[in-house]
């Protein structure tokens, strides 16, 4: 049975025979010999007894570590578009906002994952910053924080946009996965680590305005209109370069 290891600096996983072994930080870490002559270095996972458990537990962390990382700016920026014009006692809205965007992304990354729909990586990595510039903009708009209509826009923003960013999360996932067969925990796992991941990000972001609005008295919709202005600019930044046609 060949080896499967993690390679330590894109996350991906190879199989082969490890050649050298060392145990660092709980980890088993060991080279992979691969036919052209090179090495490879990475985290060795543990074989079948445990295997159920390391792989939730491995895709979940890489699902954390995706949406959290600052190589998923554009997500980060979504996700701040979405949350900045509410704060913690505004937690029934915010709850449903991020459900919304669960259901989104949860239903394209299960059926991207499984092949049943394709859509070109070039449009998606265009459409992902159109989206963070539509829902910044949408946040120009607010004038008042009272926000008693059942279904504001904003739901149904993170929910169509969800679908989007689905997307973009399945092309990390199908490169993890290769041509696995079982996909069902890695699936699971991998949008529970996003789940995690974004729910720090929101604590992250509720935090700092609490500070700067709470303690340092910045005005509300000042600082709503700053943070936005930001990422309408970098939302544009990314867009241009990606135009498709």
């Amino acid at each position: 049975m060949q080896d499967k290891i993690i390679d330590n600096q894109s996350g991906t996983i190879y199989s082969g025979n490890c050649t050298s072994f060392s145990k660092k930080n709980n980890s088993i870490r060991c080279k992979l010999f691969f036919k052209f002559g090179t090495f490879l270095t990475g985290i060795k996972t543990p074989g079948n007894a445990n295997r159920f458990m390391s792989d939730f537990n491995l895709y979940f962390t890489l699902g954390r570590q995706h949406i959290a990382d600052l190589q998923a700016l554009d997500h980060i920026l979504f996700i701040t578009a979405l949350c900045i014009r509410y704060q913690f006692n505004d937690w029934k809205q915010l709850l449903i906002l991020i459900t919304a965007f669960t259901i989104g992304h949860s239903v394209t990354l299960a059926l991207s994952a499984i092949h049943f729909i394709h859509v070109s990586a070039r449009w998606i990595e265009f459409l992902i910053p159109l989206t963070i510039l539509i829902t910044a903009i949408s946040n120009l708009f607010i004038k008042k924080f009272t926000f008693k209509t059942r279904f504001p826009v904003i739901y149904f923003f993170a929910l169509f946009f969800g679908l989007i960013h689905g997307l973009g999360f399945s092309f990390y996932l199908q490169s993890l996965l290769g041509r696995s067969a079982n996909i069902i925990i890695p699936l699971l796992a991998f949008n529970l680590g996003l789940e995690a991941g974004q729910l720090i990000i929101v604590a992250i972001i509720l935090a700092i305005s609490l500070v700067c609005l709470k303690l340092i008295k910045i005005n509300r919709r000042e600082y709503m209109l700053f943070l936005s202005g930001g990422i309408i600019a970098a939302a544009l930044q990314m867009m241009i370069p990606r135009i498709p046609f």
